[in-house]
């Protein structure tokens, strides 16, 4: 618990993941471990509601809304999906020209990708393009990242782009 700084609780992942999502009412669990995997906390123990294994498509991003942590974001291929995580139902997608997605700022409504050549920025609820950027060279860094108005280059560089 952030706010309290307390424990709530613990909890062993039935899979060893590699990276791992956790809703922000503490309910569900997104865990990677070959296959991505979404658990719900259901009376102390962990229900998985969804595996990527059998799906077509190769899933490079995804996380929860944190203002309806109900609702994941998923990227597969060049499609962004709102998913429910009580029914896996999609409740919205859209294409997006990025090979990936570097980050989603919720308060502001951007989402940064890249290509190989360029940066872009989506809005997250209908897919326009907001801006894009070309690179000077292949850009296959995970060092960027969107806040508000400003891309962040780890190197402490920013560029101001609205």
């Amino acid at each position: 618990d952030f706010l309290h700084l307390g424990f709530v609780t613990q909890q062993a992942l039935p899979v060893d993941g590699d990276r791992t999502v956790i809703s922000a009412d503490g309910q569900y669990i997104f865990a990677e471990a070959g296959n991505l995997y979404l658990y719900k906390l259901v009376s102390g123990a962990l229900q998985q509601k969804w595996s990527s294994s059998g799906s077509s498509g190769t899933v490079k991003y995804y996380t929860f809304d944190p203002s309806q942590p109900a609702k994941a974001k998923i990227f597969i291929d060049q499609t962004f999906y709102t998913k429910n995580c009580e029914t896996w139902a999609t409740e919205g997608s859209f294409a997006m020209d990025i090979d990936n997605i570097r980050n989603i700022d919720f308060t502001n409504g951007h989402i940064l990708g890249n290509t190989a050549t360029y940066f872009k920025v989506f809005d997250p609820n209908t897919g326009s393009l907001q801006f894009q950027n070309p690179t000077s060279q292949n850009l296959v860094t995970f060092d960027l990242r969107i806040k508000k108005n400003t891309v962040y280059h780890y190197g402490g560089k920013k560029l101001i782009i609205f």
